[in-house]
């Protein structure tokens, strides 16, 4: 694994569509916030729900 995320599969036409259909809706800036917050967040976990390196 390279360190980045890969998918298992590519998305079927069904999830290409929803995806499409989606974007016009979703605050990119909100999101990326949040996805910041909570790898902050990750970061400081400690006790069961850590992930040792």
């Amino acid at each position: 694994m390279g360190g980045h995320p890969n998918a298992d599969r590519p998305p079927t036409a069904d999830e290409s569509a929803a995806a499409e259909r989606a974007a016009d809706h979703v605050d990119v800036d909100r999101v990326a916030e949040h996805a910041e917050e909570m790898m902050a967040t990750g970061a400081e976990v400690e006790g069961e729900g850590r992930i040792e390196p």
